[in-house]
């Protein structure tokens, strides 16, 4: 079962416990969904401290859109957070891919994606 929670800043010391105080009666493992393209340190910041929270994995998602992975290696190695699926495609509904060292491989050093224009 997926417990989809509203955004939390682990930052805020309230928000930190009332995350806590769910996590402690739905007895759920907490899982860091990040969008990719953040800032590598903001994102880091970010993974340590879901990490002191008990999250011990990394969703990223926008990897259909984000033509930079710093963030999201960033934040995986700071967790420390294990990456095992993201989302690529433009909703929740729309699945998530597995995340294995292929497909890391293959997006890290494939072919640049273009940049799209407004229109």
């Amino acid at each position: 079962m997926l417990l989809d929670t509203a955004g939390c800043d682990p930052f805020d010391p309230g928000q930190a416990e009332q995350l806590l105080a769910l996590l402690r009666v739905t007895e759920a493992v907490p899982l860091l969904v990040l969008p990719a393209g953040l800032d590598s340190e903001e994102a880091a910041e970010t993974a340590r401290a879901f990490a002191a929270l008990g999250a011990r994995h990394l969703l990223p998602t926008r990897l259909d859109a984000a033509r930079r992975l710093g963030g999201v290696l960033a934040a995986a190695l700071a967790g420390p957070l294990a990456l095992t699926e993201a989302g690529t495609g433009p909703g929740a509904a729309d699945g998530l891919t597995p995340i294995t060292p292929a497909w890391l491989a293959e997006r890290l050093t494939g072919p640049a994606r273009p940049v799209q224009e407004a229109a």
